[in-house]
């Protein structure tokens, strides 16, 4: 006898029976129970990176979370993972999955700059054949290793200049993660100010100050 079960089943199983006595009617068991085919299979959370994230290691790993609502294990031999394109298995050296509920990819080759790293958890199921919820899962981030670049810096340096009041200027940026402007410090004669300062004009890009109106 073979019964096909899905998920969200609710299963009754009933059992009649009597015994056999010599004298007097038979004893009868009639008993019913029920069980469950429990919803949903697992739910994966991004841990890190999180989508349209910006990663300035080389080496940065891929975490993930699975939970099975119902509380059931994880079949790991149904989880892939597709990382550029390729796809990877616990039986790759690169993914790995620790129970109960993480899964880990590690790049065997590291991240270039301005790289991105397109992600797809394809699937994960748990041991009663339950099957990811949303999947794939898909999200990518971006690997930054470079620091912010200064331009167009006058007065040149080591340049002689004739004005007693010369404004210093020069642009700033990062060209994937940004900048945090609240890092940038500016060191003159021993004295450091910061974008905030009242005499700096900052627009985001380009930077100017006075040096006689520092004083």
């Amino acid at each position: 006898l073979v019964i096909a079960l899905v998920c969200c089943n609710s299963v009754e199983v009933c059992v009649e029976a009597i015994d056999s006595p010599d004298i007097c009617a038979a004893n009868e068991l009639d008993t019913c129970w029920t069980f469950m085919i429990p919803e949903g299979g697992p739910m994966a959370r991004v841990l890190e990176p999180l989508n349209g994230t910006y990663s300035a290691c080389d080496d940065q790993a891929i975490h993930v979370r699975v939970i099975d609502a119902a509380g059931d294990d994880i079949d790991e031999s149904t989880i892939e993972m597709a990382v550029n394109g390729t796809a990877y298995t616990t039986a790759d050296p690169e993914l790995a999955f620790y129970a109960p509920d993480s899964i880990v990819f590690t790049p065997s080759v590291l991240w270039t700059d301005g790289e991105v790293v397109n992600v797809s958890l394809n699937s994960c199921s748990d041991v009663l054949g339950n099957e990811l919820s949303d999947a794939p899962i898909v999200w990518s981030f971006t690997i930054d290793l470079s620091a912010p670049v200064m331009t167009s810096l006058l007065p040149l340096p080591e340049a002689p200049i004739s004005d007693l009041c010369p404004d210093i200027t020069f642009d700033l940026a990062d060209a994937l993660a940004g900048l945090d402007e609240s890092s940038v410090s500016i060191n003159i004669n021993g004295t450091t100010y910061s974008l905030t300062t009242h005499e700096i004009d900052w627009d985001g890009t380009h930077f100017t100050v006075n040096l006689c109106d520092l004083g």
